[in-house]
């Protein structure tokens, strides 16, 4: 994950929703290409996409309400060191 990205996380995981859409404007086009490799439809793709980043954007904000924003914060630093 890129510095810029990690700090756009750090800012949504804070409360600062902007910094998701940011992220997504970021990656839209990146998304959307490697989904369109696996359905093969422009449509589809769309959807898929659609529905990931609605489901992240829940997954996180649910989140968010359920643990101490600390411990969010930390959950996501911890995600992400065991991904590399």
């Amino acid at each position: 994950m890129k510095e810029r990205e990690e700090k756009l996380l750090d800012a949504f995981l804070n409360g600062r929703e902007s910094a998701f859409e940011e992220l997504v404007e970021e990656n839209r086009e990146r998304l959307y290409k490697t989904v369109m490799r696996i359905v093969r439809n422009h449509d589809d793709a769309l959807d898929v996409v659609q529905e990931s980043l609605l489901k992240a954007y829940g997954s996180y904000a649910m989140l968010m309400r359920k643990r101490p924003r600390q411990s969010a914060v930390f959950f996501a630093r911890e995600h992400r060191s065991s991904r590399r």
